[in-house]
């Protein structure tokens, strides 16, 4: 797994709709905001769960149970051991939560608990409670009444608000969580501690704290959340602990003033935008367009024309060439390993793309929207083509799939038209008929004599647009396909189906 934080981790629609997760999504610089407590995401949850000692059956959904108790929901799996509780009652003005209920412990507020609960003003939480979700307490005025009294808002060890906070910023060592948009917008911090017993921190942070400059972080995060940092335009020193392994999307987006950033050999994951809009990648970018991070190109935004990705570099990054239109040809390294999600995303010029046979996965959207993409040979050694990979790629009208086993996400289209060349049995053939477009075996093509050509109608060992004329004669006139040239996708008939093929080859 890329990303080692299970948080980022869990998406699935239905469990997403079960656990009632309270997101938000932003264009450019923003992400999803909300995520459930901490404890409950440390694990996954699953449907083998058996059967609940305390809710009945039809209550159970997703390894989820749900009980309710007055104005309150409770959330209990049996690996967690214990209930998240969420109120129901969004007029509610006071609210105790129990400590426990039928004897189980109540150890967690799920994300957005009381959210828009504007008139809640007292609320008693037990000391039973370790982890309280984020926006837990967004839109009430129990949390207004806080933030005005004392800068930092702390609930049984999680740290859910610092907006009024000022100056040189200390969090106490009793703060074991940090929820996201926590410290969002505040113009008076001037610098933050983050003390090591601090384990986990919610995305967007410290997003748009203008006047940030420098930030010391909890040595025991192994993960920069999305959008950290984002927006901090005066921050010029960070510390990135030596333990971390992945920098989530734009964590240092917009950071205006950061100079330097020293990141450990151990991470093994940036995700698109991390650095964008800062001084450091403008300087590693004028030394080479071609940016790269412990083998990750992270950005190739100022490359043009064709591009020669150095060797060493094993993944190409999550929106490394984004919205690139210089490009118009890309050679991949032997070292390359992974192409990132929308690793080219909408390179409208790009026409030419070598793959080497040592990329093993192609992620999703991986080449949307590079509508000027004619041709494209997936290696042997590829597993996996990532959902959407090749969506929006209308000139398309090749795709050679060496790989007789590659995964062929469901969810990839091509256009109408597109020839799909694959081994007879695979799965690029199972992909191109299940979704009516044209395939052409390998296996027949390979067993043309060496100075012959597919697409050799007329054998002059050229293929032209004599080929063509020929090819449609032989229709016309019912040319057996077997003493024919003309049945260029081998499935021993003449038709449409072969002009089109032999089209396409004339086109690449």
């Amino acid at each position: 797994m890329k990303k080692n934080n299970v948080i980022n981790e869990i998406n699935n629609k239905e469990m997403n709709e079960t656990m009632n997760l309270n997101t938000s999504n932003k264009k450019n610089c923003r992400t999803n905001l909300s995520r459930l407590a901490a404890l409950i995401l440390s694990v996954t949850l699953t449907s083998a769960a058996v059967p609940c000692q305390i809710c009945s059956a039809d209550e159970w959904s997703q390894g989820v149970y749900t009980c309710s108790e007055g104005n309150l929901d409770f959330y209990y799996c049996e690996d967690l051991g214990g209930y998240a509780v969420s109120c129901t009652d969004k007029t509610v003005e006071s609210v105790t939560i129990p400590a426990e209920v039928n004897g189980v412990p109540v150890t967690a507020l799920r994300g957005g608990a009381f959210s828009e609960c504007t008139n809640l003003k007292t609320i008693e939480i037990p000391d039973s409670v370790v982890s309280v979700g984020d926006d837990a307490f967004f839109g009430t005025q129990w949390l207004e009444d806080r933030k005005s009294e004392k800068g930092l808002v702390i609930v049984n060890g999680t740290l859910v608000n610092g907006q009024n906070a000022e100056g040189n910023v200390v969090i106490p060592d009793t703060v074991t969580s940090i929820s996201a948009l926590a410290f969002r917008g505040n113009e008076k911090m001037l610098t933050i501690q983050i003390p090591d017993t601090v384990t986990r921190i919610g995305e967007n942070a410290f997003d748009s704290c203008s006047n940030l400059t420098s930030a010391d972080v909890s040595e025991n995060i192994d993960v920069i959340p999305a959008w950290m940092f984002s927006g901090c335009s005066s921050l010029t020193t960070v510390n990135i602990p030596e333990d971390v392994t992945a920098i989530e999307t734009g964590a240092f987006c917009g950071c205006k003033s950061l100079e330097n950033a020293d990141i450990p050999e151990t991470v093994g994951y940036i995700g698109g935008f991390a650095f964008d809009n800062t001084r450091w990648l403008e300087n590693r970018a004028s030394e080479d367009p071609c940016v790269v991070v412990n083998g990750i190109l992270i950005d190739a935004g100022e490359c043009k024309g064709s591009v020669v990705i150095p060797d060493g570099v094993t993944v190409i990054g999550n929106r490394a060439f984004n919205i690139n239109d210089d490009v118009k040809k890309i050679t991949l390294p032997a070292s390359s390993k992974l192409i990132d999600e929308e690793a080219f995303y909408s390179c409208k010029n790009l026409r030419t793309l070598d793959i080497p046979d040592s990329v093993e996965e192609i992620g999703n959207s991986a080449f949307l929207d590079c509508s000027n993409l004619r041709t494209v040979t997936i290696p042997e050694s590829v597993k996996k083509l990532g959902n959407n990979a090749f969506n929006g790629c209308d000139s398309l009208r090749n795709l050679t799939v060496k790989s007789r086993n590659c995964v062929i996400d469901s969810g990839m289209a091509l256009p109408y038209g597109t020839v799909v060349y694959g081994y007879k049995g695979s799965t690029a053939e199972e992909y191109a008929v299940k979704n009516g477009l044209f395939f052409s075996a390998l296996d027949n093509s390979e067993t043309i004599g060496q100075n012959t050509p597919a697409g050799d109608v007329n054998k002059d060992e050229a293929v032209t647009n004599a080929d063509f004329v020929a090819c449609v004669l032989d229709i016309i006139s019912g040319s057996p396909a077997e003493e024919s040239g003309s049945d260029i996708n081998a499935d021993g008939k003449l038709d449409v189906t072969d002009l089109l093929v032999l089209r396409n080859i004339l086109i690449a």
